[in-house]
């Protein structure tokens, strides 16, 4: 069930896509957590699973490899940083759709010396609440 729950969260963060500019590479914004949540981000919405996947923990991954998107939901797409907070190893990054909405705020790990998205984490709290 929490399975099924995640899935239909991340479809939604997926959803609630806005057509913009094109986005910056990973390669261009660094490896900061705000550059990995929107490169993450943007994968996704590009319909870039293997990319999202590299930037994802293991736990990502595994939700990952559920999901099916065949192509693009969106190709021109673009967010921008809000606003990040980063201690003992954990980052929360809030993000904003250029030209429209604030979007759910992203938790990442840092493994390794590299920062990774953890989309259980980022859901974990709201699929407890829906079960309850």
């Amino acid at each position: 069930m929490k399975r099924i729950l995640s899935l239909l969260l991340l479809l939604s963060w997926i959803s609630s896509c806005n057509d913009s500019t094109s986005p910056r590479t990973f390669v261009e914004m660094g490896d900061s957590p705000s550059a990995v949540a929107i490169a993450f981000r943007t994968s996704l919405v590009q319909g870039k699973l293997g990319e999202a996947k590299k930037l994802g923990t293991a736990s990502t991954k595994r939700v990952l490899d559920h999901l099916v998107i065949s192509g693009p939901l969106l190709p021109d797409y673009n967010v921008s940083f809000i606003r990040d907070s980063i201690a003992q190893g954990r980052a929360f990054v809030v993000l904003k759709e250029v030209g429209g909405d604030t979007l759910p705020k992203i938790q990442l790990i840092k493994q390794d010396g590299q920062w990774k998205v953890d989309l259980l984490a980022t859901y974990k709290k709201k699929v407890l609440k829906k079960e309850n």
